[in-house]
């Protein structure tokens, strides 16, 4: 595969502020350095950021023979974890364009690419940087498979079964009695022969009517009776039942030792007295005509 290299002073690598953090080294032009230039920091934490588009991504640079300043370092490709290098020790000469990171393949694209120097005497050399490119007539690789949705349950309904024509459905509200001075629709007649059968839609209606009433006293005791005689006609609907109308009596009354009241009394001492009166009027009138026809049987007699 075709690969391109990078070079440490290349402005695609941005490094991290300040700048006194990165010092660039100039080496001997016999192809020891990549270009004849190193750039590298001592500073814990000296970052170096590279975008690229590729399919694999490979990191040189310089290790030297101090054991004391062995480098370490990070690198991070996109959102991957890190992968820490440490540098072997102890060696014998300075090592150049050591390999420090090789990712593995990568889809073709664009990529980020993030390198970290750890440690306070980590002495961190980068001098190139080679980018793999797919070849020419490789087709790109195939979009990752979507997520598979989750199937979601269907709810099952059954049907409801529908009214028959002699059942009434169960959402109707049953219905609201007619006003009793309504006069349409309050009864449906049903006429059979000569005889007529009312069916009521609405409550009845009852006139009552007073046709006389009476007073009675029984015994020593004053016991008292009103006697209230009522004829009651009842309205159903808007049809009187003339044919059936009903007629009764009622003796409403109360029986006490006493009298029920001072209305009661007085009616029942002025019946008395009345009675009384009617009575001594005829016995007084009997007399007198007792007595005249024996002065008259007399006076013809002698």
């Amino acid at each position: 595969m075709p690969r391109i290299a990078y070079d440490d002073r290349d402005p695609l690598l941005r490094y991290s502020a300040p700048a006194g953090q990165w010092v660039i080294a100039w080496g001997p032009v016999d192809g020891t350095e990549y270009m004849g230039t190193r750039t590298g920091s001592l500073f814990d934490g000296a970052e170096v950021t590279f975008n690229f588009e590729g399919t694999r991504v490979s990191v040189y640079g310089l290790i030297g023979t101090n054991p004391a300043r062995r480098p370490t370092t990070e690198y991070t490709i996109d959102d991957r974890p890190p992968t820490r290098f440490v540098a072997p020790s102890p060696i014998e000469e300075d090592l150049h364009q050591y390999l420090f990171y090789e990712s593995p393949v990568l889809p073709n694209g664009r990529h980020t690419l993030k390198i970290r120097n750890i440690g306070q005497n980590s002495d961190f050399w980068l001098d190139v940087i080679w980018v793999e490119q797919p070849e020419a007539g490789d087709p790109p690789p195939p979009p990752p498979p979507p997520p598979v949705p989750t199937p979601t349950p269907t709810p099952t309904t059954t049907p409801s079964p529908s009214p028959s024509n002699d059942e009434s459905p169960s959402d109707e509200q049953p219905p609201v009695p007619a006003s009793p001075t309504s006069r349409t629709n309050d009864s449906a007649q049903n006429v059979t022969g000569g005889n007529s059968s009312v069916v009521p839609t609405g409550p009845p209606s009852i006139t009552s009517r007073i046709i006389s009433t009476g007073n009675e006293t029984v015994g020593g005791d004053r016991t008292v009776y009103q006697t209230l005689r009522v004829k009651t006609v009842s309205m159903i609907g808007s049809t009187q039942t003339e044919d059936s109308a009903i007629s009764a009596e009622t003796e409403l009354g109360s029986k006490s030792g006493a009298p029920s009241g001072p209305n009661a009394g007085a009616i029942v001492g002025g019946v008395i007295g009345g009675l009384a009166l009617l009575l001594l009027l005829g016995f007084t009138a009997l007399f007198l005509k007792r007595r005249r026809g024996k002065k008259s049987v007399v006076l013809m007699s002698g």
